[in-house]
């Protein structure tokens, strides 16, 4: 949840620049998507442009360089290095966690309709949390700039020793059609049980749905592969 201070700025189409210059703020971070409002922002305040979709030789190298980057520009530098070396804790408590389980390839989706899935790969939070945990990744195939791509159910039928991990919100509806579907039920992972959910996490997140993500998916996976 979001502190109840926070100020609702509009669409991301149709920012409020009345209410952000009254806002007076010192610094106005934007995304590449609005990188075309930069002349106007940088009138009420200098704008930062921040991006973690770009090749890292590391998982979460990008996200952890824009958490300090962030940090330099808002006088947090001793806190943001806490944190990241907070994170290196968990990381270590959650490999040895893992190291003592029978892992498999694990298969991250989230449900578009009862026949399509995103699958996540590339430099999506999901896939880069996955390899900074050590696991291995179900999906080898391309994925768009943002870390999935949409599929059918139907191609994944070809994929059978893996764990499938939905995250959620999957609407009740979904979740009833896909009970009563031939081909989710004759999928080999489903067939097997080997599929599941976790609590939300957000998906175009940096190092805090990184943690969020990292904590959900090794209790779900403590719990499947015992």
């Amino acid at each position: 949840a979001l502190p109840p201070d926070t100020a609702d700025l509009g669409l991301q189409q149709e920012l409020n620049f009345e209410l952000i210059a009254a806002l007076r703020p010192r610094l106005i971070l934007i995304s590449p998507f609005l990188q075309r409002l930069k002349p106007t922002l940088d009138r009420i305040a200098p704008s930062l442009n921040l991006s973690v979709y770009e090749v890292s030789e590391t998982p979460l190298a990008n996200r952890i360089a824009i958490t300090r980057e962030l940090a330099s520009h808002v006088d947090a530098s001793p806190a943001a290095e806490t944190y990241i070396r907070q994170l290196g804790v968990l990381r270590a408590d959650s490999t040895a966690r893992l190291a003592k389980l029978q892992r498999r390839p694990v298969l991250l989706v989230s449900f578009i309709d009862n026949r399509h899935a995103r699958v996540y790969g590339g430099s999506s939070l999901y896939a880069e949390t996955l390899a900074w945990l050590g696991l291995e990744s179900a999906w080898s195939k391309p994925v768009g700039n943002f870390g999935f791509e949409t599929v059918g159910l139907e191609q994944l039928a070809t994929l059978a020793d893996v764990e499938l991990v939905a995250v959620e919100p999957v609407p009740p509806d979904i979740t009833y059609a896909l009970s009563s579907s031939p081909l989710w039920n004759e999928l080999p992972f489903v067939k097997a049980k080997r599929e599941g959910r976790i609590a939300p996490a957000f998906m175009f997140g940096g190092l805090p749905s990184a943690e969020r993500f990292s904590k959900l998916l090794v209790s779900h996976l403590e719990e499947r592969w015992v």
